[in-house]
């Protein structure tokens, strides 16, 4: 009789051990696999909008673009990049950006170049774009 107890005993110590470490594997793995698939996530970052204007900076003359982002993905950073086209020549300016998840940005790029004139101001355009960063 004694050791049929022992017997259910030891038994229901299996039984437990093994459900015990059954739970420990899920959550290690479950945690293994958000860590994993975190790794290489990029952020979703969006341009809203984009506006330009020409700027006087003390004496001298240039140019702003204003960007607005937002970030509808993970947290994380991008490089935001502007390139001002004036006639013939070209500009470019980046900026490092970071953002949490559903937070609005605005960056702002001031292009003081000597070439660029009041008034030769319908010769100007300009591109904006977002490179995200993997974490």
């Amino acid at each position: 009789m004694q050791k049929k107890l022992r017997e259910n005993a030891m038994t229901r110590g299996r039984i437990i051990a093994i459900v015990l470490t059954s739970i420990v594997l899920s959550v290690l793995i479950q945690l293994l696999l958000t860590t994993v698939l975190e790794i290489g996530v990029r952020p979703d970052i969006e341009i809203l909008n984009t506006e330009g204007h020409e700027y006087f900076f003390g004496l001298d003359y240039g140019y702003v673009i204003n960007v607005e982002l937002s970030n509808k993905g993970r947290e994380g950073a991008a490089i935001v990049g502007v390139e001002l086209r004036y006639g013939n020549e070209k500009f470019s300016r980046s900026q490092t950006v970071y953002l949490r998840h559903k937070e609005t940005q605005k960056v702002a790029f001031e292009f003081l170049q000597p070439t660029i004139q009041q008034s030769q101001l319908t010769e100007t355009s300009f591109a904006v774009r977002v490179f995200p960063l993997r974490r």
